[in-house]
């Protein structure tokens, strides 16, 4: 009997089996617009995430910038300055228990500018819910094609609570 009570006990004050979340399945989009300072940049943003099996689920986004500006020898002399910047990613989320890993990879391009970006994430769940722990790592290659820059690559890694 006394063990059946202390068996009773432990299972009330041991935490309770809890497991993180996907976000659900969606498409979102919207259309962005700035304009100010002789700079107006706008285009569409699409963001879709499907759940390909209980606890995995892929994500694609597309993000294109169209932007104009000119500096004031530009517009009372010469045509205004347009560009664009298109930057399409794919994704990967894996949810074990309480913990959400993440990997993902980006490419944006421009006229005179290609970056990639490839990005690894964990988020941990603490204390039932009550608090994340989230450590990223990302690691990055740019190309300028223009003669006055040159190839780099930036690694950076982020700490959260």
């Amino acid at each position: 009997m006394l063990f059946r009570s202390l068996g009773g006990l432990a299972a009330l004050l041991a935490p309770a089996a809890r497991a993180v979340d996907l976000p659900p399945d969606g498409a979102e989009a919207l259309v962005h617009v700035y304009d100010g300072g002789g700079v107006r940049a706008s285009g569409p943003a699409v963001l879709v995430r499907k759940s390909i099996a209980d606890r995995v689920a892929l994500t694609g986004q597309l993000y294109v910038d169209m932007v104009s500006n000119a500096s004031i020898d530009v517009v009372t002399t010469a045509s205004p300055f347009r560009e664009s910047r298109t930057e399409l990613g794919v994704g990967l989320e894996h949810a074990v228990r309480d913990t959400l890993l993440r990997v993902g990879l980006t490419n944006s391009s421009e006229p005179d500018y290609t970056a990639r970006t490839l990005s690894v994430d964990v988020s941990q769940e603490l204390w039932s819910g009550m608090g994340t722990l989230s450590l990223g790592f990302s690691r990055r290659s740019e190309e300028h094609t223009s003669e006055l820059q040159s190839q780099s690559t930036i690694s950076y890694a982020v700490f959260c609570l």
